[in-house]
């Protein structure tokens, strides 16, 4: 279903903060981000699209679940540009996804599945993504923690697996 980079076997926890940094491509007509439990199910789909499937310059958000897309979703502003870098922060809440965009406008998305955490991440279409960073801040009683992951990956094709703490890129089958 998926032909870019896919990370498995991360998880993205309520509480935590995905913060997604790539380019498009210069002639690109849209590119996608997928979250949810696995391939089959995406509880998050964020599309932007410069110029596909009948919007031009909207960010649409949505839902797969049962083989099915469920009711599209379009809010916030188009603050992405074909070459250039761009910054995707969603914050993971029990009940929603909020997207924050880099024009400052936000996307609320609702979590439709309920789910507390979603361990497949894809990110699929005309784009290169050069950054992605998961981040939680939990607060105890008695101290703070602050965990982080970060991926730099040069490759346009590939799949990341994070294994007992460690993260491998190897290159997705055609």
């Amino acid at each position: 279903m998926f032909k870019g980079m896919i990370i498995k076997n991360m998880s993205f926890k309520v509480g935590q903060t995905l913060t997604i940094v790539g380019v498009p491509k210069s002639e690109a007509t849209n590119f996608a981000v997928n979250i949810g439990p696995d391939e089959q199910e995406i509880a998050i789909h964020i599309n932007p699209r410069f110029n596909a499937h009948g919007d031009e310059n909207a960010v649409v958000c949505n839902s797969y679940q049962g083989g099915n897309w469920c009711e599209e979703h379009r809010e916030g502003g188009f603050p992405f540009h074909q070459g250039e870098e761009f910054k995707i922060v969603i914050e993971f809440t029990p009940t929603e996804f909020q997207v924050n965009l880099s024009d400052g406008s936000i996307i609320h998305f609702p979590n439709r599945m309920g789910a507390e955490k979603y361990s497949f991440i894809s990110f699929d279409g005309e784009v290169r993504i050069t950054s992605f960073d998961i981040n939680t801040s939990m607060t105890p009683d008695f101290c703070t923690e602050a965990i982080s992951h970060t991926l730099r990956c040069a490759w346009a094709r590939s799949e990341l697996t994070a294994v007992l703490g460690y993260m491998f890129c190897v290159p997705a089958s055609p």
